[in-house]
């Protein structure tokens, strides 16, 4: 089995659960019992809020993941509340960098019922100025080398998400969480309606949580000779926050010649 991370913060976001999984505003990903870090260890990350009033008030919804200098991935559900992207923050509600959408494009095959296909791309009105706190990732291709040494590699998601289902604490942290990944046979022994462009990983301790759909699933690997940070996943769905269940994300490969026919990165 593949180790896996977690990252996560505390707001909204979509996320449900059940065999015919949709998306709605009671059932969102977070993360449980994660560590809190900062955006500097993963400046691909960023918030998407929903209501934004400069210095006064945020709202956030989802997560997301910087692809290039104007493009954002997330969960196509998230599109349902996000209207502007924050990066370079900590914070999924202050500080950092405010970015407008100019265009939103929703993967074609993408359904609520069941939850699949659960990717969009989110086009900026302008250029995103790299910094140590704001960078992009580069996606997974599946051609990558495992290296064999499992202390050499490590998968990790990132998000800002809740710490429990529908918790009122206010906590707009990123955090993280160490998961490993399972066969997509037993995954579908708690989602009957999971696709192969579907993978999922799980936690005894931990879980995402509300605030984390759209967030990156991320990988080391070996390219060229050397270890490199790959974008695995997006987070989809879980079970209401629950430990030691397993946690949806849709596998950037399997999507990865759609992303570049949008992106033409």
């Amino acid at each position: 089995m593949w180790k896996v991370v977690i990252l996560i913060c505390v707001s909204m976001c979509h996320y449900s659960t059940t065999n015919n999984v949709t998306a709605n505003s009671d059932r969102n990903l977070l993360i449980v019992n994660g560590t809190v870090i900062t955006i500097n260890e993963r400046p691909y990350q960023v918030a998407l809020n929903f209501h934004y009033i400069p210095f006064i008030y945020a709202d956030f919804v989802c997560g997301g993941v910087i692809i290039g200098k104007k493009w954002i991935l997330t969960a196509a559900h998230c599109l349902d509340k996000a209207k502007v992207v924050r990066a370079g923050t900590s914070c999924s509600t202050w500080w950092g960098k405010m970015f407008n959408m100019k265009e939103t494009y929703v993967h074609p095959n993408y359904t609520r019922v069941p939850l699949r296909n659960d990717v969009a791309i989110l086009e900026l009105d302008e250029d995103i100025e790299y910094s140590d706190e704001i960078q992009p990732i580069e996606m997974m291709t599946g051609l990558e080398k495992i290296p064999d040494n499992e202390d050499d590699y490590e998968i990790v998601v990132s998000g800002y998400g809740l710490p429990s289902f529908k918790s009122k604490e206010e906590d707009c942290g990123l955090k993280k969480i160490v998961v490993k990944t399972i066969s997509r046979d037993e995954c579908k022994q708690h989602y009957k309606t999971l696709l192969d462009n579907q993978i999922c990983a799980i936690n005894k301790t931990s879980s995402t949580c509300q605030g984390d759909s759209g967030g990156p699933l991320t990988m080391t690997a070996w390219d060229n000779g050397k270890i490199k940070l790959f974008l695995m996943g997006i987070s989809s769905f879980g079970d209401d926050c629950k430990v030691n269940e397993p946690m949806v994300f849709s596998y950037i490969p399997s999507f990865l010649g759609w992303i570049k026919y949008i992106t033409k990165l």
